[in-house]
């Protein structure tokens, strides 16, 4: 297993060298965001900003303008306050290609507590009209998506990026599309759309419910804007009930997604979500992942519930 923010850093370095239009920004954390292999390899075109997120955010719009792929990388914290205003009124408004990586995202930022602990980047970033908003769930999709955000010109993008390592869910082989979901498992009682490292434990959350003759169906909605539509309708339709699993404050995350989705076609299906409803603490992510119920016991719990089953 691999930490997906050196997955991100290594993918930006070997299929960035190559290209000189991309160009490597970041705020005196580089070692931790991991852009610290792009600077390395192509020290020219790499800019340590230090401890000042919204001036980077302007200088990535600048870059963008005069034709460069920018890569931004700080905390997605940070990305998503200091740097939001630069990314909502440069980038945003004028469709720039710049690539805002939060990195550390969820709860993955541990005992550097909850000033470091970014619960609101999906809601934040999803709200600005053509941003596309992904969250990989793995180090295959991660190498791939970043690679995807090198070679193609997709406008402005957020991606967020964990800190920590997670088991392959993907063969090395696989390849993704913006706005359209994976489907991991198939299952006829109920859904469970996760993206992120909750895709991992909505997974295990499964097997377990499994043994209990509950058959749930997993699906990665890795692109939260635009959002596959289609594969929640589809899972509301074909299962009756879905449930979403997140590393975030609910509100504005997966489960408002879903339920504007579903509320905006008029269907109705049994629904829940697991996710954060509170300001967190200091601890190991593992402690922090239990303490505020989104383990993958919570999940399975949490479509008990949502079926009556409790």
């Amino acid at each position: 297993m691999e930490a997906l923010r050196d997955v991100y850093g290594q993918a930006l370095a070997q299929y960035g060298k190559d290209n000189p239009r991309v160009m490597v920004l970041d705020a005196d954390l580089a070692t931790s965001t991991k852009s610290v292999y792009f600077q390395q390899a192509c020290p020219e075109r790499f800019f340590d900003v230090g401890i000042a997120e919204a001036n980077m955010t302007a200088m990535a719009a600048g870059m963008a303008s005069a034709g460069a792929i920018p890569f931004l990388n700080t905390f997605a914290t940070f990305v998503t306050t200091i740097g939001s205003l630069a990314a909502k009124t440069l980038i945003g408004y004028n469709r720039l290609n710049v690539r805002l990586i939060g990195s550390n995202n969820g709860l993955t930022g541990g005992y550097d507590g909850s000033t470091h602990h970014s619960l609101d980047d999906i809601s934040v970033m999803r709200l600005i009209p053509g941003m596309l908003v992904l969250y990989p769930s793995d180090a295959c999709m991660t190498r791939r998506l970043t690679r995807m955000l090198i070679e193609e010109d997709l406008g402005p993008v957020y991606m967020s990026v964990s800190r920590n390592a997670t088991e392959d869910l993907y063969a090395p082989d696989t390849s993704f599309e913006p706005g359209k979901a994976k489907v991991l498992r198939e299952g006829r009682d109920a859904s469970i759309l996760a993206y992120g490292l909750s895709v991992g434990r909505a997974l295990k959350a499964a097997q377990a419910l499994a043994q209990e003759g509950i058959s749930c169906r997993v699906v990665d909605m890795f692109t939260l804007k635009p959002a596959d539509e289609a594969a929640i309708v589809a899972a509301a339709l074909e299962t009756g009930a879905v449930i979403t699993a997140e590393e975030q404050w609910i509100p504005g995350g997966l489960y408002s997604i879903v339920a504007e989705t579903l509320l905006s076609r008029g269907i109705s299906a049994r629904f829940g979500g697991v996710g954060i409803t509170r300001y967190t603490s200091s601890g190991t992510y593992a402690q922090l992942v239990e303490h505020y119920g989104i383990s993958e016991k919570d999940i399975a719990q949490k479509v008990r519930n949502t079926l009556g089953k409790a």
